[in-house]
């Protein structure tokens, strides 16, 4: 195959189907000046003009042998000859992409035709001769720019891009994802929900690479989604391509099929870019694919999974992204000098684009207002975010009211939704069929954003909340599935606004229960933040029930949380609150969960008297299953070995071992091994102290008991230093860690009381 040379792009030469880069500068420069006027010798002297300019090196002929070495060493041919007068390539026109675009275009002149001109443009690859920055280079350069531009206008050259986004920010990743179109013939596809800036994106992308098509840009916004009126229909578009393309409105066929022909006819061959903005499904966009070597790109709310595996999923802008368009259009000074108020409308926004524009241009026409003012507006609903140009409402009705019946019935209830996301399980116990999760998936109104998982975007939610109807049928299934989940971690976020819920709009039965279905996860995992409000909200439902016994195990569980947070004798007024019910009911299991936390409670104000009276009460109570014995028993033991009743504790302990082996729980098994510990430290054996700690750290851990695990490496800590080990320390600083994150303020104070000494 004869070597062939390029020019209208990198310079480049293309010998035996590889590719040789020409890296050093001055040898392109050479190259290119003799390619310019390929088969013509040129003089030592307009070589080096070419080449160098004014730059003259010391000794430019001396120079210019070497470059001349380097090229012929490079191009290892005979075409690089020296002929009277000068040196010379001699190689077929033909062969060099300059001279090829130059026949073509004279020839498609004479003849009238646009094949020729649109091969001859198909040609150009990007910035003609490459980096070549002479000035013979730069004036041939504008020269040939100049011959492009005259041969377009001799061609119709569609030029139909919108104006590019003037506030774009980020999406670089998504930007290199799209770069492949640019090679010619690719569809690829941009999903998004409504208002996430996937026209944006596609502008952007197709300004930025419009020199890379040469035969020119269509665009075409199909309205898939406007709910002022049906799409556009495919004819529609064609008959404006085709008018784009230099068709005479006489000529364009009448049918449908006969108009998409002729369309892919024009433009087989040619290098242009087809933008299908806001594309329905499928069907619309398949008349308008161009085939051949044009490039397709399409934006659509639905993901068109079946038209092209290239497809770019576009999200929500990231905190930083947000405050970079915020701060384009209102200035970042604004945005520094009211950080509250700008906190709150990025909140509000949720990285939703579109609703950050509409923000930021409201912001924009008032810059006398405070962006306070502004805040307050958007407690009203969507509609503030209503704008002449942009209205967030009207796209979000676009998608809903795309979808099928069926899925627009679950998009509804979906504004029912209690809680920062849904299961699947709970998608099917709120809708009755979680089937249309995937329709609404689809179309980018819900997302999956862990595997079984789903949740809408904030301003998507609002606008299905403002649509929704009241359904106390579907909303008593939710709270039914909340109450009835074993699934507390996944869950424990749903679970604590549904009780919320609950408390506040009138369903007090599920209040209080859904409270209390958290209280021992919420302790042994360290969960308090809101616990004791949460709790006290329960309560108020519970008392609303005029149910004694809902009462006294939601006040029971909030003197368990008071606990935790070393509210003490607040705790005790409502354990005893409790205990008088459950006497008087006779509940004896209840009542020696109540008597143990009594214990527990007066344990920690140092009331060693009162502490052991309520555990021999919890011991004593009938009926009694093993675990409430043991757990009782354990506790009893440490206030024993605080007051030097070791024998007397260590009994207790063996004996809460035996009950709880029956019972096999890890987690209380765990606590009765870390109360023996304690009792084994006190009778100064440390070792079988320290191991049974560790024991009873494996067993606390398993069973995912952070709270037992934090006391226990505290008390580890504190074995290891009556033993004067320094890792000591390290326990007590694991300790620390793990009670700063679930702020147990107890075990806080212990350990750094113990690593300030």
């Amino acid at each position: 195959m004869p070597t062939r040379y390029t020019l209208l792009g990198d310079v480049r030469i293309l010998a035996d189907d590889r590719v040789v880069a020409v890296t050093q500068p001055r040898v392109r420069d050479l190259l290119v000046a003799l390619l310019a006027d390929v088969n013509t010798a040129l003089s030592v002297d307009t070589l080096v003009h070419r080449v160098w300019g004014d730059d003259l090196p010391r000794n430019p002929r001396a120079s210019l042998q070497t470059q001349m070495h380097r090229l012929r060493a490079l191009m290892g041919g005979d075409e690089l000859v020296r002929l009277p007068g000068g040196y010379a390539i001699q190689a077929d026109p033909e062969s060099v992409d300059l001279h090829r675009f130059r026949r073509l275009v004279a020839e498609g002149r004479e003849r009238g035709s646009a094949v020729p001109l649109t091969e001859a443009l198909g040609l150009w690859t990007g910035e003609v001769l490459g980096s070549a920055e002479t000035p013979w280079a730069i004036g041939l350069r504008a020269a040939l720019d100049e011959e492009r531009r005259a041969a377009q206008r001799s061609l119709a050259v569609p030029r139909q891009l919108p104006a590019a986004p003037l506030s774009f920010v980020g999406r670089n990743d998504e930007l290199r994802r799209l770069d492949p179109i640019a090679s010619g013939a690719t569809i690829a596809a941009i999903a998004g929900t409504g208002g996430v800036g996937k026209t944006w994106l596609a502008l952007r992308w197709a300004h930025d690479n419009a020199a890379g098509f040469p035969c020119g840009q269509l665009y075409a916004n199909l309205r898939g989604f406007d709910p002022a009126g049906a799409p556009v229909a495919p004819a529609a578009v064609l008959r404006s391509f085709l008018h784009a393309l230099g068709v005479p409105p006489q000529d364009i066929p009448r049918d449908e099929e006969a108009r998409s022909a002729l369309y892919r006819d024009l433009v087989a061959d040619r290098k242009l870019l087809v933008v299908l903005d806001n594309a329905r499904d499928a069907a619309q966009v398949a008349p308008l694919l161009p085939g051949g070597a044009g490039s397709v790109l399409i934006t659509s709310r639905h993901d068109l999974a079946g038209l092209t595996a290239d497809r770019v999923f576009v999200d929500y802008l990231d905190d930083d992204g947000s405050r970079r368009l915020l701060a384009h259009h209102v200035g970042a000074h604004r945005l520094e000098a009211e950080p509250a108020d700008t906190a709150a409308l990025l909140r509000y926004c949720a990285g939703l684009p579109l609703a950050l524009s509409i923000v930021a241009t409201r912001a924009a026409q008032y810059p006398a207002f405070p962006l306070a003012a502004l805040s307050a507006e958007l407690t009203d609903g969507l509609d503030a975010l209503d704008d002449p140009s942009a209205n967030l409402s009207a796209v979000l009705a676009g998608s809903y009211h795309a979808l099928t019946p069926a899925a627009a019935r679950s998009f509804r209830l979906l504004g029912l939704v209690i809680g920062p996301d849904l299961s699947l399980a709970a998608a099917t116990a709120l809708t009755g069929d979680a089937d249309p999760l995937a329709e609404l998936e689809r179309v980018h109104l819900v997302e999956e954003h862990r595997p079984g998982r789903y949740r809408m975007h904030d301003l998507v939610a609002r606008y299905a909340r403002e649509i929704a109807e009241p359904d106390d049928a579907a909303t008593a299934r939710l709270l039914d599935h909340y109450l009835s989940t074993d699934q507390l971690e996944a869950e424990f976020d749903n679970i604590v606004a549904a009780g919320d819920f609950a408390a506040a709009h009138g369903w007090h039965d599920h209040a209080w229960r859904l409270a209390n279905v958290l209280w021992y996860y919420r302790y042994t995992r360290g969960h308090s933040s809101d616990w004791v409000p949460s709790l006290e909200r329960a309560l108020a439902a519970a008392r609303r029930t005029g149910d004694v016994l809902a009462e006294a195990a939601t006040v029971k569980n909030l003197g368990v949380a008071l606990f935790w947070n070393s509210r003490f004798d607040e705790a005790i007024r409502c354990f005893e609150q409790a205990l008088e019910v459950y006497a008087a009911v006779d509940d004896q299991p209840l009542m020696a969960a109540t008597l143990n936390n009594l214990g527990a409670a007066c344990a920690r104000l140092g009331q060693d008297a009162e502490s052991l009276a309520y555990y021999e009460r919890a011991v004593a109570c009938a009926d009694l299953q093993p675990e409430f014995v043991a757990w009782a028993l354990g506790n009893m033991s440490v206030v024993l070995a605080g007051q030097g009743r070791v024998a007397e504790a260590e009994a207790h302990c063996l004996r809460a071992l035996e009950l709880i082996r029956e019972a096999r729980s890890d987690d209380i098994e765990g606590h009765v091994f870390g109360n023996l510990a304690i009792v084994l430290r006190a009778s100064g054996r440390l070792d079988e102290a320290l191991d049974n700690h560790r024991h009873a750290l494996d067993l606390l851990r398993a069973a995912g008991d952070r709270a037992g695990e934090c006391e226990t490496l505290n008390e580890i800590g504190e074995t290891l230093a009556v033993m004067g080990d320094p890792a000591a320390v390290e326990a007590f600083r694991q300790a620390l860690a793990l009670a700063e994150v679930m702020a147990n303020p107890h075990e806080i104070a212990r350990a750094r009381r113990q690593l300030e000494c």
